[in-house]
């Protein structure tokens, strides 16, 4: 496979919407995350932001004794529903005046949403030259190591080459650093992305009457260890057995001053 080196990536996403967060460091996380997106790919992401749209709407309700009740025959009761809104419209367009203006000879999508086949429909009409291609954002998953989502028909029909899911190697590859440096401060990874916040919260607790801050103990951290045998204790924290190693190397370390 030719690897592309002059690729460029337009990201379309929307910024979330506080007040119907997952958790209480959701939008100070989206936005430490596209700000180290614009600083390590200067020139080469593009952000292009739409909206969610947060309303109240009725909705049928399914019994839990009766799941294949029809949505006719169910209750309504009021939800509040949040909806991305001109992403799918703003992927649409760019692609298409991309495609116009002979500023791309191949196109990726990374999607799994037929609302895009028009999109497709019309690049394969106006410019055949153009190589499509689609990448399904899914994993494989259980022991037997099937994918989670098969490729949608009518999106897979449309395009010169379709990858079905994307490996758990390739993800870990793609990992932004820890920090990225750019402006006036530094873009960090937020403490609950890591893969054990609750190990890392532990280490932090450990630490902090000799670090004195959580900020210096994450930059001891992020650095190889010789006593962990030159390991990262960051990296380490992401099993039960190497966190249990750091916080042993940690509590030894307290007692010895």
């Amino acid at each position: 496979m030719e690897l592309v080196t002059d690729s460029a990536v337009k990201y379309f996403t929307a910024k979330i919407v506080e007040s119907a967060a997952k958790a209480p460091d959701s939008v100070s996380s989206q936005a430490q995350y596209h700000n180290a997106l614009s600083k390590k790919w200067v020139g080469r992401v593009e952000l292009i932001l739409g909206r969610y749209a947060l309303y109240k709407a009725k909705q049928a309700l399914i019994p839990e004794d009766d799941l294949d009740r029809k949505p006719k025959d169910c209750d309504k009761v009021q939800v509040w529903k949040i909806e991305e809104k001109r992403s799918d419209v703003s992927i649409a367009l760019h692609m298409f005046d991309d495609a116009m203006r002979n500023e791309i000879d191949q196109v990726v999508l990374v999607t799994n949403d037929t609302d895009l086949v028009p999109a497709f429909e019309m690049l394969e009409q106006r410019c055949p030259q153009i190589v499509r291609g689609l990448v399904i954002p899914t994993r494989k998953s259980g022991d037997d190591q099937k994918v989670e989502r098969q490729p949608n028909t009518s999106l897979s029909e449309r395009v010169h080459w379709v990858r079905n899911h994307i490996t758990e190697g390739e993800l870990r590859q793609s990992q932004l650093p820890e920090v990225v440096q750019g402006g006036r401060r530094a873009s960090v990874k937020p403490h609950s992305w890591y893969a054990r916040p609750d190990h890392l919260q532990t280490m932090l607790d450990k630490a902090r009457p000799f670090m004195c801050t959580d900020r210096k103990t994450m930059k001891w951290a992020r650095e190889s260890n010789k006593w962990l045998d030159d390991l990262r204790p960051i990296d380490l924290i992401e099993t039960d057995d190497g966190a249990q190693r750091v916080f042993a190397y940690i509590e030894d370390f307290v007692r010895s001053q």
